[in-house]
């Protein structure tokens, strides 16, 4: 995965939710993981790992009108605790923008991916 700014969290968490059901696949993020895409690497955490060029994006989630006409609230997306310490230690999650994780602090959470896994991602 590289270059996923994100989406409708729902669907990513439901992905998420999948994937840890069925644990047959693996998601190499190779790039930017940004939004519901970060809180899906989060969830799924066991069936992902990181390249070298991985980085991840954080911001508070909007909830919005059922007809998404209205923003009601920003709140904190749903992230794991340590996650969750990283974005407070590193300034919060910003209501404009995204707050940056680089691959080096990601290694802190996701494993590296083996040169075999990335070369499959690839093909």
């Amino acid at each position: 995965m590289a270059g996923n700014d994100g989406g409708e969290l729902v669907y990513f968490l439901k992905a998420a939710e999948e994937l840890n059901a069925r644990g047959d696949r693996l998601v190499v993020v190779d790039g930017a993981c940004r939004s519901a895409c970060a809180a899906f690497a989060d969830r799924a955490r066991a069936h992902v790992c990181i390249t070298p060029n991985a980085r991840f994006g954080f911001h508070k989630a909007s909830v919005y009108t059922a007809d998404l006409s209205e923003r009601l609230a920003q709140v904190e997306p749903p992230q794991s605790p340590d996650i969750l310490a990283w974005v407070a230690a590193n300034g919060g999650f910003p209501t404009n923008g995204m707050r940056d994780m680089d691959a080096g602090d990601a290694a802190r959470f996701w494993r590296a991916c083996t040169v075999e896994e990335r070369e499959t991602a690839r093909s």
